[in-house]
């Protein structure tokens, strides 16, 4: 493993097989054997694992909506194959194969290792250990279960749990007990297409536990109250320019606001939303003008060490390594320079952590092993495409 948690080389039977090279995404872009020849090559695009080039050509990889690979066709655009699965990622049947079974598993038919939601598969139960490698954890999808229970980077009784959902109280469990509508991003936490922080949110539920939200947030001359926004209306149309998005679809905060969030001391809240908690993206977006976003459809811009201290002071960054913004592990905030050595300046808030925290604070981020939320290397720009 590497400083960002990237497993850089694989060891079985004794020895090293395989090694990994990664791209400033997060994602494996090479593999290699034990001498350091080259394997593969993977291409990725819009967070999406495309195609996989090998010495034997280009695969053209066709994924579900959790992306799973159900078929896949050559350079010439025809259709090879295509392959079906169990909920839980059990392969069963493939068509370049009639006699596939899940005794078989079709590994051998399949033309990249990446299997069960584009997850790399360590070879086959006859020859390795035919576990998906999830970042964090282990899992297998023979029994549906990680092989090791959660954690977190900072200690808490039960990581990751949502104590109004039973199913986030198994540490073992894989997305809750539902695989056919979420996908685990990092071995950690899911994410679904119902959930409003892993992106394309329900807009009836936020309609419903947000009254006036949807009202407030999309008026082109939203302010927030408090002394962390503009005075007034004008002067929040006048900075627009300015500050909040960016013609990049970046976004940026007013570093005079910013400032003013952190010497107020006050948490910042979203408004309308029923958790009073002062999570640190209710701050990223209410800074930054961040308007009727939900993260989950944050996308992963310049690496924060790349930015320049003379015109980038005041983007939102977050976590975004794995190309998607975590509801419960990432964290995200306010880029406000360097600090030397590979260390950056960052405002945001943590909710939970003492008084000290839960409002706008100034810190630097500079270790490499207490976790992404920490290491500077784990935060990108905010990016929203235009819709």
């Amino acid at each position: 493993m590497d400083a960002l948690g990237h497993r850089i080389a694989k060891w079985s039977g004794g020895a090293i097989t395989n090694e990994y090279l990664y791209g400033i995404d997060g994602n494996v872009v090479a593999e290699m054997d034990a001498k350091g020849g080259w394997v593969n090559t993977n291409v990725h695009a819009g967070g999406q694992f495309l195609a996989q080039l090998q010495a034997g050509g280009i695969t053209f990889r066709h994924n579900d909506h959790l992306g799973t690979m159900r078929a896949w066709s050559n350079a010439a655009g025809a259709l090879v194959g295509t392959c079906a699965s169990l909920p839980f990622g059990d392969a069963l049947t493939s068509t370049a194969n009639p006699n596939c079974t899940a005794a078989n598993h079709c590994y051998t038919d399949d033309p990249t290792e990446h299997h069960f939601t584009g997850k790399e598969r360590d070879g086959t139960p006859m020859t390795e250990s035919g576990n998906d490698y999830f970042q964090a954890r282990y899992y297998n999808s023979s029994v549906g279960r990680f092989l090791s229970p959660d954690w977190s980077a900072k200690v808490e009784p039960i990581p990751y749990s949502k104590l109004g959902d039973p199913q986030s109280l198994n540490l073992y469990t894989y997305v809750y007990n539902n695989p056919l509508g979420s996908a685990d991003m990092d071995g950690h936490v899911p994410g679904s297409a119902d959930d409003p922080e892993q992106g394309n949110g329900d807009q009836q539920w936020w309609a419903q536990n947000n009254p006036g939200l949807a009202e407030d947030m999309s008026r082109a001359d939203w302010v927030f109250s408090g002394s962390i926004g503009f005075a007034t209306q004008a002067d929040a149309k006048s900075a627009q320019q300015q500050y909040g998005r960016q013609p990049d679809g970046s976004y940026k905060a007013d570093p005079a606001a910013v400032k003013a969030a952190v010497d107020a001391k006050k948490p910042i809240h979203e408004p309308g939303n029923p958790d009073t908690k002062s999570e640190c993206a209710f701050a990223c977006k209410a800074l930054a003008q961040i308007q009727n976003i939900w993260t989950g459809n944050w996308k992963k811009g310049r690496s924060a060490l790349s930015l320049n201290d003379t015109t980038d002071i005041g983007l939102a960054i977050a976590t975004l390594g794995s190309g998607k913004y975590p509801s419960q592990s990432g964290n995200s905030g306010i880029y406000m320079g360097h600090d030397g050595n590979g260390a950056i300046k960052i405002v945001d808030q943590w909710p939970n952590n003492g008084p000290q925290y839960d409002h706008p604070f100034l810190h630097t981020l500079s270790s490499h092993n207490q976790g992404a939320d920490m290491d500077p290397r784990a935060y990108y720009v905010i990016v929203v495409p235009k819709p």
